[in-house]
């Protein structure tokens, strides 16, 4: 009798001991116990496909002893609520899904989220997986907790902030069947490819004088950056930045004088863009594309899933993906999400585990194609099953290093602000480029200064 005690006590440890491992160490060992053995975590991120994946693929975690309750919020909302969670005494949440841009930098600086570095080293979590460009972008420098191009790359003496877990792209879309039918060979490589392919689909198209559809779309909006968004994929491409090393403007130069003048003059001078163009935020130049007005978009690739959409988009089935042209070098767009565990958590050990879990390969496999990968071992997996997605094109520009990432201080919003507003004006004729970014730059400058950046 006591040898069968002492059996099923070395039986409970034993499965105890498999499924510690399992969860630690993100494999597939079924949860052996009671109810009160699973854990609840809290985890916050947008709403919209992504989040509707995420509650979908996280409610499996169960078995691994974690009982996942996303709370999925619109943008303003969550902006609301990750902020009151890192500022309590006691976070809401577990896991956060941080905006890597325009959320992460702030907690950074306030020391509101947890370096991991030690949870990856006693941990041994392999980040040789992560695209290089996600996890520069989630990296600091120890003593500097500002970046003039959203990338720390000496990983060795620098501090992670969080795991990848929703890159974001401007893939160019573009009407397959548009292209054939005017005997364009694919997409273009170039700018100079992309206007005259730009200028070939700008057409009348029932021959009453009025042009019914154009060669692309882009954002005016100068609020929110959504102009950035798109002047940054031009600036980038043509080797101009917003900083240099020392955080001084860098875009009044002849590269971005090049770039902006080329932006303003597809719809000034070649007229290849919607004359609405310049009431445009983001959505109104992507429903332009899946409304049939325009041949090609560049586009936030969570939002791309919508183009396969056929109650919302007539391009559903006749787009292709591809990287956007190239002038110097690679200037689309990339943005990032990543988990990011609060200083004020109950059991940072237990978000760690999450997270482990969440940014798995098996994982990640499931939450495709709605959530990108931000691992390379998942890329094989999506030439296979999703090789006509936007996935593959995204992932081209994420094995780059000169894509164009925001500026990751804490007063980037004003920042965008003193750009965005004169380019606008550049784009609706109020301003010459030149004298556009001369006023950007001495606007950017001042508030710079004012924010203590230069001595």
């Amino acid at each position: 009798m006591r040898n069968k005690t002492k059996l099923r006590k070395w039986g409970f440890l034993v499965l105890f001991l498999i499924f510690s491992l399992s969860v630690f160490l993100g494999g597939e060992t079924p949860v052996v116990g009671s109810e009160k053995s699973i854990k609840t975590v809290r985890f916050l991120c947008m709403a919209g496909p992504a989040g509707r994946k995420y509650t979908t693929v996280f409610k499996e975690f169960e078995k691994y002893g974690m009982r996942v309750i996303v709370d999925q919020v619109p943008w303003t909302t969550y902006l609301e609520k990750a902020s009151l969670a890192v500022q309590a005494p006691k976070s809401r949440y577990d896991v956060i899904d941080a905006n890597v841009e325009w959320v992460l930098p702030g907690w950074v600086v306030g020391n509101k989220v947890f370096p991991l570095n030690e949870f990856v080293e006693k941990t041994n979590f392999d980040l040789n997986d992560f695209f290089p460009l996600l996890l520069a972008n989630v990296y600091w420098d120890k003593d500097q907790k500002y970046k003039p191009d959203g990338l720390f790359w000496d990983w060795e003496n620098g501090l992670l902030y969080a795991i990848p877990s929703m890159p974001g792209t401007t893939p160019l879309c573009y009407r397959r069947d548009w292209f054939i039918n005017a005997a364009i060979p694919g997409p273009p490589k170039s700018w100079d490819e992309f206007l005259t392919y730009a200028k070939k689909l700008t057409v009348d198209l029932n021959g009453d004088g009025t042009i019914d559809r154009w060669g692309y779309a882009y954002a005016s909006a100068p609020v929110g950056g959504q102009l950035t968004d798109y002047w940054m994929l031009f600036l980038r491409s043509w080797g101009a930045s917003i900083f240099d090393e020392q955080f001084e403007p860098a875009f009044n130069n002849k590269k971005g004088i090049g770039a902006t003048q080329f932006m303003v003059d597809l719809y000034r001078k070649y007229k290849v863009v919607p004359p609405g163009v310049p009431t445009y935020g983001i959505p109104q130049a992507f429903d332009a594309y899946k409304k049939g007005k325009v041949a090609m978009c560049t586009q936030w690739a969570n939002a791309l899933a919508s183009v396969e959409d056929p109650s919302e988009s007539v391009a559903a089935g006749k787009t292709g993906y591809a990287i956007p042209p190239i002038k110097e070098q690679m200037g689309a767009r990339v943005g990032n999400f990543a988990y990011a565990i609060p200083v004020n958590v109950p059991d940072p050990e237990l978000s760690w585990k999450f997270i482990q879990l969440a940014s798995s390969y098996e994982v990640q496999k499931k939450l495709l194609p709605e959530i990108a990968a931000s691992r390379k071992s998942v890329l094989d997996y999506i030439d296979e099953y999703f090789a006509d997605t936007y996935l593959v094109p995204m992932n081209k520009i994420m094995l780059g290093e000169t894509a164009a990432l925001k500026p990751q201080i804490p007063n980037i919003l004003e920042v965008d602000a003193d750009m965005a507003y004169p380019v606008y004006d550049a784009i609706t004729g109020k301003k010459t480029v030149k004298e556009a970014l001369k006023e950007a730059e001495r606007k950017v400058y001042e508030t710079m200064k004012k924010a203590g950046f230069y001595k």
